[in-house]
């Protein structure tokens, strides 16, 4: 039609790109919608994209009640005309649905359900496809074939204008995955030439690196910003700026892997320096330390340089010495090593009593005073009178009274004999 080609449309179907291809695989289908009370007839291709039509429809709330498939669309267009002029001018069923009641399109082949019901409808679809099947021409087939030639021609030449070779035949369709080669690396990948056409690269690897070599930075630039940091590149600039790159400190002179993507951030090229610098931003005057020292009851013997080295201190309370870390006694609050661990010692000591208790329980008479769980405490066996020192922490766990009396307080153990019948005599 004059109309389609002042709109841009070709002249011819079986060379058209897109739309419905009449030298493909297509089906007829009618879908229902019982709600309305409606019914549809209409044709899809097998490759590009029926079953989304079909399911256009149904997110509309139409249901599929039958398809037929077809060598060639040319065939689902012909008993898609029968059956339009079976319905509306043999039948005289007119279109059901008006215009814009649709979102998805095709009220022109609408139909009552009421008029023609779905099992007439697909009876007329059997009826005319089996008529139409074995009408497919050779000369139809030639030209199927013809043009399927030519659209593989154009599709691989557009491949090689993109930087590949196609590996296989042209999958008919622009949207469906081609296997292909890059002329430049050699790898294979599958495309699609929808994408070759909307400018994409052919190739993914090739594209990769041209993203990195777009954003690297030049050689003289990356030394350039290492020496701004005061970093001495000891080796070539390496491939991207992520990677560690040789390096010796200006300042400190030490050894250093820095990265030229950090160091452009405006991060340190030197660890060292970087540790120094936080510890100089940490340390403590000398008068601050020796208050904080004399605060936890520690009198400093040596002088205080940073918060990572031990410094020995006197114990105001207890008089022993001990090296504590600045950084642990200042900011955990921990004094003497010895009077803590006293104090976690008095904390969960038993008490005298109540020690008294446990080993009496235990078959034992104190003879000594307590001192602690783990001290040797001379007692007495309270079975057979032994002397011995057990510790309160054995009597509590191990049991009651001395070996010596254990043994002789001893239950005796049962023998098989006494515990077996005698057996009768034959």
């Amino acid at each position: 039609m004059l109309s389609h080609l002042n709109q841009g449309n070709g002249i011819c179907a079986y060379c058209a790109e897109h739309g419905f291809k009449p030298d493909r695989p297509a089906e007829i289908y009618i879908v229902i919608d019982e709600t309305r009370s409606a019914g549809k007839y209409g044709i899809a291709g097998l490759d590009n994209g029926s079953y989304y039509r079909v399911a256009q429809h149904e997110r509309e709330n139409w249901s599929l009640y039958e398809s037929w498939t077809f060598e060639v669309g040319a065939q689902a267009q012909r008993v898609e005309r029968m059956i339009e002029h079976e319905l509306r001018v043999v039948q005289g069923v007119p279109q059901f649905l008006p215009a814009g009641s649709m979102p998805q399109n095709g009220e022109t082949e609408t139909f009552d359900l009421k008029l023609c019901s779905a099992e007439q409808t697909w009876a007329l679809v059997k009826r005319f496809a089996r008529q139409i099947e074995d009408e497919v021409t050779p000369t139809l087939r030639a030209t199927i074939a013809r043009r399927r030639r030519i659209r593989n021609s154009r599709a691989q030449i557009e491949v090689m204008h993109s930087g590949a070779q196609a590996l296989e035949n042209y999958p008919e369709g622009t949207g469906s995955k081609w296997r292909m080669r890059c002329l430049i690396c050699g790898k294979a990948h599958p495309r699609r030439l929808a994408h070759l056409r909307e400018g994409r690269a052919a190739c993914p690897a090739c594209r990769q690196d041209e993203i990195s070599e777009s954003r690297r930075v030049p050689v003289l630039r990356a030394v350039a910003i290492m020496r701004s940091a005061l970093a001495e590149p000891l080796a070539g600039y390496p491939s991207n700026a992520g990677t560690p790159w040789k390096s010796r400190c200006m300042y400190c002179g030490s050894r250093t892997d820095p990265r030229l993507a950090n160091v452009s951030s405006g991060q340190g090229a030197c660890k060292t320096c970087a540790q120094t610098r936080s510890g100089e931003d940490r340390r403590l005057p000398p008068e601050t330390a020796e208050a904080r020292f004399r605060a936890l009851a520690l009198e400093p013997l040596e002088d205080y340089k940073v918060n990572s080295d031990a410094v020995r201190c006197r114990c105001l309370n207890c008089g022993k010495s001990s090296s504590p870390l600045p950084g642990n006694a200042f900011f955990r609050r921990t004094g003497c090593e010895f009077c803590n661990r006293q104090k976690l010692a008095d904390r969960y000591r038993t008490p005298a009593a109540s020690a008294a208790i446990i080993m009496r329980a235990g078959a034992w008479e104190p003879l000594t005073e307590y001192r602690g769980a783990k001290e040797p405490w001379l007692s007495r066996c309270m079975l057979c009178g032994t002397t011995g020192r057990p510790t309160k922490t054995n009597i509590q766990h191990r049991g009651a009274g001395a070996p010596e009396g254990r043994a002789r307080h001893r239950r005796p153990r049962r023998s098989i004999t006494d515990s077996t019948p005698a057996l009768p005599l034959t």
